[in-house]
């Protein structure tokens, strides 16, 4: 993955961890209007808000949903990034975890993964973009078990340790510390031909990387 210079302007980088893979260690439409104005007043490229000042890489497949945003590589049928903004205020629960693991038909058929690449492999579908960081809304929850927001991780220690339970945790603690956060991750590959599982030979990482982007008063942020 390669971040533009540009990509770094108005920002302090808080934190860039590269964890290695499988290492142990009101009413509802008040709140929707104001989640509207609020993205609306937060100016980005392609108005999108999560992405800021450029794209982290130049994948050719871009796709956007309502809390996140992936950069896509269809041969590996894993992102190679997954961008999104998080503040506090998006910490509101308002649905709970939908578990509605699908794959997304923008995609199609020998560009994506499908859930039978993933039963019986041995690894897990784990999360790019958190479920529990997409709270505020039933479709943005949903949205976070489509598959191009998942990669095969191992379960136990990593999926379901490091990164799950005490990683994603940290990132929530941070957004309510700092308010105003960006975070990036993705897979990493110790090579062009790695390990693959199912019949669409969806690429397992070798390791992962989550970047924490910490956005400063004049970076054109407004903050909720």
């Amino acid at each position: 993955m390669r971040i533009r210079n540009k990509f770094a302007l108005g920002f302090f980088v808080v934190l860039s961890l590269i964890v290695v893979f499988g290492w142990p260690f009101k009413s509802q439409s008040e709140d929707v209007a104001k989640e509207d104005v609020f993205s609306a007043q937060v100016k980005r490229i392609d108005d999108n808000e999560h992405i800021l000042f450029g794209y982290p890489g130049d994948e050719k497949i871009i796709l956007k949903r309502k809390g996140y945003v992936v950069g896509y590589n269809p041969e590996k049928k894993v992102a190679d990034w997954v961008s999104y903004h998080f503040t506090d205020a998006y910490l509101v629960k308002k649905a709970a975890r939908s578990n509605d693991f699908r794959p997304d038909l923008d995609l199609a058929p020998d560009q994506r993964a499908e859930l039978k690449d993933y039963r019986r492999s041995g690894y897990d579908m784990g999360h790019l973009a958190p479920a529990a960081d997409m709270t505020r809304s039933k479709q943005i929850m949903s949205e976070s078990f489509l598959l191009f927001n998942m990669a095969p991780q191992v379960g136990p220690g990593f999926n379901r340790g490091i990164w799950w339970r005490i990683l994603e945790g940290k990132v929530r603690d941070w957004v309510r510390q700092r308010r105003n956060i960006y975070v990036i991750d993705g897979p990493i590959y110790d090579g062009p031909d790695g390990k693959t599982i199912g019949p669409d030979k969806v690429g397992v990482p070798d390791r992962f990387y989550k970047i924490i982007v910490s956005c400063s008063e004049d970076g054109g942020i407004l903050t909720p």
